[in-house]
């Protein structure tokens, strides 16, 4: 009995080692596996954290470029009203004034015809200047980015 309980000890003891070694092999590739996910994994999460990054940079110069806008837009019907002023003044007579006109009239502000169209065509041209500037700033085109191939 001796040797048929020797060689059924060796063939279990066999069996016993196959298997384990057949285990092992079966982690290596799974331990393998949840190494490459785990680094898709942290590759996916520098990629979020630097889209979050962009998202806040593009919100942050939305707001600038508003509020620059909103300054610009004051500043040019601020300017268009003084202009208006100037040539209403230029044209109103008025009994308090002590600016005569060749006719005899008091007007408020005396121009001469070359300034009046002068002011009035530099005033114009400065105004949609500054128009085209700030719609090419606010609409102008963005940057496109290629996403990166990970070949």
């Amino acid at each position: 009995m001796s040797a048929k309980s020797t060689s059924l000890e060796s063939l279990q003891k066999a069996i016993a080692r196959g298997a384990q070694d057949e285990s092992k092999a079966a982690v290596l590739p799974n331990r393998a596996a949840d190494e490459k996910q785990q680094l898709e994994i942290d590759g996916l999460k520098t990629k979020q954290a630097g889209l979050e990054a962009e998202i806040g940079r593009l919100g942050d110069i939305h707001w600038a470029r508003m509020i620059g806008l909103a300054l610009l837009f004051s500043l040019i019907v601020g300017w268009l009203v003084v202009i208006l002023l100037f040539v209403y003044w230029t044209g109103t007579p008025s009994d308090w004034s002590a600016v005569h006109t060749k006719d005899g009239d008091r007007m408020i502000l005396k121009l001469s015809e070359p300034v009046l169209i002068a002011l009035i065509g530099s005033t114009t041209v400065n105004v949609i200047a500054l128009f085209v500037i700030a719609a090419k700033w606010l609409y102008g085109e963005q940057r496109k980015t290629e996403p990166k191939d990970s070949n």
